[in-house]
């Protein structure tokens, strides 16, 4: 098998600046501020970063996806409309890890992603395989990307935290962030933009998640200057809005 190998680094060369980022999570405030997100869009010229699925039939058009799940890349892949990002720690396991549930999808992931580029867009790879987690590793202890906009991380965080950390590679002055809405039955499921409640992978931390978030992504962006805006009902994990930094609009 021919391993895909037409990557482009994630960085400030490889990524347009934008005074404007919209972060687009697939939990259910994506849904219910639908047409607010497209406004935001039109009125902000935004750069729009997305998790996991293609939100076009919200009338959401994303520039980047973001994902770190495996089977939802060869599921979706023909319905993303967009550039794709996967962090250097997935693309590591799928393409050397022996464990039957790897290697079984190394080949229809490697397919995927060569038909994507012929397609007209890119597959962006974010970090290095052997870097921490930032938000699972005791090492990280603030928010660091490098004077060429990369990262020193294996992996951001799952999909739709991702994206906030992701688009600070565009120089961000204001984010919008939709769909992070966090966990509900306890901390073991969650709701989707459509309507679905569906089980956390068994390896999701949620609380390290949210505690990673509180004390390391969050207070990053705001170091950077850079205004975080939301909805009203957006969830962001249960945090209060206000003591975080995020300001509500609309």
């Amino acid at each position: 098998m021919i391993q895909f190998d037409r990557f482009s680094k994630f960085s400030y060369k490889h990524v347009h600046q934008s005074d404007s980022v919209v972060i687009v999570g697939g939990g259910p405030s994506t849904g219910i501020y639908a047409e607010e997100v497209k406004q935001y869009i039109k009125d902000n010229d935004s750069t729009v970063f997305a998790a996991n699925y293609s939100y076009e039939g919200l009338g959401i058009e994303s520039d980047y996806t973001f994902t770190i799940d495996r089977r939802k890349i060869v599921q979706n892949i023909e319905h993303l409309n967009s550039h794709l990002i996967v962090s250097a720690k997935f693309w590591e396991k799928t393409n050397t890890d022996k464990k039957k549930k790897f290697s079984k999808l190394r080949e229809p992931i490697n397919d995927a992603f060569y038909r994507h580029v012929e397609r007209g867009y890119k597959v962006y790879k974010v970090g290095r395989p052997k870097g921490p987690h930032l938000f699972l590793s005791k090492k990280v202890s603030f928010l660091e990307i490098d004077k060429n906009g990369k990262f020193p991380y294996s992996t951001i965080g799952i999909s739709g935290t991702s994206l906030i950390p992701a688009s600070l590679v565009c120089r961000p002055k204001k984010m919008l962030i939709v769909g992070i809405d966090g966990p509900v039955g306890g901390g073991k499921t969650k709701l989707m933009f459509d309507g679905r409640e569906v089980n956390y992978g068994k390896d999701v931390k949620c609380e390290k998640i949210k505690q990673s978030l509180l004390n390391i992504v969050l207070p990053g962006v705001l170091d950077r200057k850079i205004t975080m805006e939301t909805f009203k009902d957006v969830g962001i994990y249960g945090f209060n809005k206000k003591k975080v930094g995020i300001k509500v609009i609309g």
